[in-house]
């Protein structure tokens, strides 16, 4: 009748903590409560190169020494209650959530060995999100729906947004389902992006803008899964991924040795993307941000899982995106291909004990309007052991080698370049402990 569920995690210069608990609270409806803090420190040393100069001659190199320190804290609240009859079943779903972000972040910045800056700016976004679904499933069909009203508060910036959801699913036949599915993702600007963030350089002057909104990516997306259950291989909440970290994983209970797949063709649009408007004059180059950025993107995704043996799994997924972005007011435009893949293997042994593989790749990822990644590269270990009784004690660790990419770049009138890590090789090493009640 209730889920009770501990875990943190130490992961390179990454800590977090996540509490949750779900229980029935009568024959129908369920509650939900969780906590999660996280806490990054981070370093990086940065080195951008002009390769080709046109108009723009004299600047040649930019080095950098970033510092950042984010820490996050989210709850969540959420209600489910369900509503079975003849046939099929209606489930109703609300919740709330408030998030509280904190960034402060350090830069060092030599250019051309001419000026020495130092900046240091301080961010703290609040945001608040109150969400209603509603599902339904009737014989092979499933229908479910959500909308979610979310207000965030970023420096002077009030923003309020409606983010909708909508998916179908019908089962044609057993073990092979077509679905549909709609929604639209919010992505914020960021501190560099609004008022009174004022970045002057030695060739560069860098403002932002108070009345700037967040991005809506709406995505529409169709898919075809075939097989049978199997135990899939997840990343838990716990660690966001990001740049610098991939959280250790987690899998669940084995099924019978079985395959099952999954093909996605999807297509993303944006009319409002935050886009830097350039001006350069007597080299120095000035630019402001705008939401007129426009981005249009196809993209497939395969997924296949394969269990030959109950002990054994093995994972593999790709997407390969087209990705278009556009300013119509500077006439400039940046279009790529970009691939990533993943493949996992995870090898159950007795005694609860486990371990896995792994290795993920990318490439030409456009990033926006002008740049796109290099080649990325993670790999890595991970040993698992569940503990106790009931085997409700999990512990995780994770070595990943991980190949930074390289920012290639490319500006509307005076030259390209790329900007590379110092030290793009690193080793991570990941610890989670959970425990559940």
């Amino acid at each position: 009748n209730y889920i009770q569920h501990f875990a943190f995690s130490i992961l390179h210069s990454q800590f977090s903590i996540l509490a949750a608990y779900e229980g029935a609270i009568s024959q129908q409806g369920s509650l939900g409560v969780s906590y999660r803090y996280r806490i990054d420190d981070a370093q990086d040393q940065l080195h951008q190169q002009v390769l080709e100069q046109t108009a723009f001659t004299r600047f040649a190199s930019n080095d950098y020494l970033s510092r950042s320190r984010e820490e996050e804290h989210e709850v969540d609240v959420h209600y489910s209650h369900a509503f079975p009859f003849t046939g099929g079943a209606h489930r109703l779903t609300a919740g709330g959530r408030y998030n509280y972000r904190q960034l402060v972040q350090e830069q060092l910045q030599a250019w051309d060995d001419v000026t020495i800056l130092n900046d240091t700016f301080t961010h703290r976004t609040h945001y608040g999100a109150i969400y209603a679904g509603y599902q339904f499933r009737y014989k092979t069909l499933t229908a479910m729906g959500q909308v979610e009203y979310r207000y965030s508060r970023m420096q002077q910036q009030n923003l309020h947004d409606v983010l909708p959801m909508a998916r179908v699913a019908w089962q044609v036949r057993e073990r092979h389902t077509l679905s549909a599915q709609y929604g639209v993702r919010l992505i914020r600007p960021t501190f560099i992006h609004l008022n009174p963030a004022h970045v002057k350089g030695a060739y560069t002057d860098r403002n932002g803008l108070e009345t700037l909104v967040g991005t809506h990516v709406h995505r529409v997306s169709l898919g075809y899964a075939f097989g049978t259950s199997v135990a899939q291989t997840e990343r838990p909440a716990l660690i966001k991924a990001t740049k610098s970290s991939a959280p250790p994983m987690r899998t669940s209970s084995l099924g019978t040795p079985n395959v099952r797949g999954e093909v996605s063709l999807f297509y993303l649009t944006a009319n409002d993307g935050l886009t830097a408007i350039w001006l350069e004059k007597e080299d120095i180059r000035t630019y402001i941000w705008g939401n007129d950025g426009l981005r249009h993107a196809v993209g497939l995704t395969p997924m296949v899982n394969w269990q030959p043996v109950e002990e054994l799994q093995l994972h593999a997924e790709a997407t390969l995106l087209w990705d278009k972005r556009v300013a119509a007011a500077i006439h400039k435009q940046n279009e790529h291909v970009g691939i990533a893949g993943q493949l996992q293997l995870t090898h159950h042994l007795p005694y609860g004990l486990r371990w896995g593989a792994h290795c993920d790749y990318s490439y030409g990822n456009t990033l926006d309007l002008y740049s796109y990644a290099g080649h990325g590269v993670r790999a890595g270990l991970m040993f698992g052991a569940d503990m106790l009784r009931a085997k409700q004690f999990h512990l995780a660790l994770r070595y990943d080698y991980v190949y930074a990419p390289a920012v290639h770049f490319i500006t509307p009138v005076s030259y390209t370049g790329a900007t590379r890590r110092l030290l793009p090789n690193r080793h991570e090493i990941a610890l989670l402990l959970t425990y559940d009640f």
